[in-house]
């Protein structure tokens, strides 16, 4: 829907309905290869993203939730991302994306992910966002004052997020709960979490009349509902876990109303427009309900051809985001939907981990013809040249005082075997022999210096 539609529709507040299933399976790929090709930054104090986000929002395969509205002053309360701020939060609680600086980079095991089950991959991000402390969610609740005073303001995470799992274990697949109906049943049931120690700490507005610790002001609708809204929206329908129903949060919930400071808030939380969520068939396996998993085929509408020039052409439909990155991996744009495949930049690819074999599967998939025969011997050769090189152990480099010296070692029976000749007077000791070498060494009446 165009963001003009979706903006009239919030005006009437019609509820939206976002199928995340088969759009957390592309925007899992999509995410770890923009995170190995883009450059992306970060807060060095926070680990939050910034900059990233418009970046992010722009390969989101769906698009966030709500559409971007630039703020005309500084007072302007504006929705934000919700998906795009979620995505760099996850890889990097994951430890598939490692933060260096401000700089956020893939690491090595974010490269393995890539020829990974996307439904295993989701299922791990999930597992390890429920016990991370990177992040306190209700955090995002940036209307709350006061979340990062000095002293225990806020409960621990990890426990809140096993509450809110224990509960979605409950809850049918395919069937739309309404958020409201959650809330109730979580307390019924005892599925009980706090999410502030010390509730006179947090605010709106200012800092003495606007205290959550009144009466009537730090309650389970204002508290636990906005965290469990939080985890929902901003977290489980990214993965694919939730569907989600929802409209614009300034006419959500509004039971913030009569609390003070709250006369200039269009809404407590951005996550105020939340009505209602249901599990699906992906949610009950990363949930641990369903041994396996098994993807719904999508129909393809892309046809691409594919020349003996080691060109790929466009001929009908869109390239998915994810197509599109798979194909700047290893081919240059030459022009509009076209590319060039480059062996250079195939052999880069393939020393990073990602196994060319994906590259087969999207051209074959999508050219009605078999692949030319010169197509063929560049994916065979770039798959063998691409390894034809491999680092080894790490070594030590020892300098002999003359060349005498080193043919002694380099041939004598108590050394021999632990060392290779590099040069006239150069040996090479790999690390873990080093003290062994030392050892021998000295039954030779020789010793070894640093």
């Amino acid at each position: 829907m165009p963001p003009a539609a979706l903006l009239t529709s919030f005006r009437n507040f019609k509820l939206l309905r976002k199928v995340s299933e088969h759009e957390a399976f592309q925007e899992v790929v999509v995410m770890l290869r923009t995170f190995e090709q883009a450059r992306l930054t970060v807060s060095e104090k926070t680990a939050l993203p910034s900059s990233t986000l418009k970046l992010l929002a722009e390969r989101l395969v769906g698009g966030d939730f709500y559409p971007v509205a630039e703020k005309t002053d500084k007072w302007d309360q504006t929705i934000g991302p919700i998906k795009a701020f979620a995505w760099p939060m996850l890889l990097q609680a994951s430890g598939l994306a490692l933060r260096t600086g401000t700089r956020l980079a893939l690491r090595p095991s974010g490269v393995k992910a890539l020829s990974a089950p996307p439904a295993d991959v989701l299922r791990m991000l999930w597992r390890k966002w429920l016990k991370t402390t990177l992040l306190d969610e209700f955090s995002r609740v940036d209307a709350i004052k006061g979340q990062s005073g000095t002293g225990r303001v806020m409960s621990a995470v990890p426990p809140r997020r096993a509450a809110i799992e224990a509960a979605l274990q409950t809850c049918a697949t395919g069937r739309w709960v309404r958020l409201d109906d959650f809330s109730r049943f979580m307390r019924a049931a005892d599925h009980v979490f706090a999410v502030a120690h010390d509730p006179w700490k947090l605010y709106l507005g200012e800092r003495q009349y606007g205290s959550l610790g009144y009466d009537g002001s730090h309650g389970w609708d204002i508290f636990q509902d906005r965290y469990m809204a939080a985890v929902l929206f901003e977290y489980a329908a990214p993965l694919g876990i939730v569907d989600v129903s929802y409209g614009d949060p300034a006419q959500g919930h509004d039971d913030f109303r009569d609390m003070w400071g709250a006369d200039e808030l269009r809404f407590l939380s951005r996550y105020d427009g939340l009505n209602s969520f249901r599990i699906t068939a992906l949610g009950a396996y990363i949930l641990g309900r369903e041994a396996t998993y098994q993807p719904v085929a999508q129909p393809s509408h892309v046809a691409i051809s594919v020349m003996p020039s080691l060109q790929v052409k466009r001929v009908r439909g869109i390239l998915s985001p994810q197509d599109t990155l798979l194909l700047e991996l290893w081919a240059e744009p030459i022009q509009d939907d076209m590319w060039h495949l480059d062996r250079q930049k195939a052999v880069a690819a393939i020393e990073k981990g990602p196994d060319i074999a994906l590259l087969r599967q999207f051209l074959e998939n999508n050219d009605d013809l078999p692949l030319p025969e010169l197509v063929e011997s560049f994916l065979l050769r770039c798959a063998r040249d691409g390894q034809a090189l491999k680092t080894g152990a790490s070594a030590v480099l020892i300098e002999c005082r003359d060349c005498e010296t080193a043919d002694n070692v380099a041939t004598h029976k108590e050394t021999s075997a632990l060392c290779l000749r590099a040069g006239p007077k150069t040996l090479v000791v790999r690390n873990e022999h080093v003290g062994k070498f030392r050892e021998r060494v000295h039954v030779l009446g020789l010793g070894l210096v640093s």
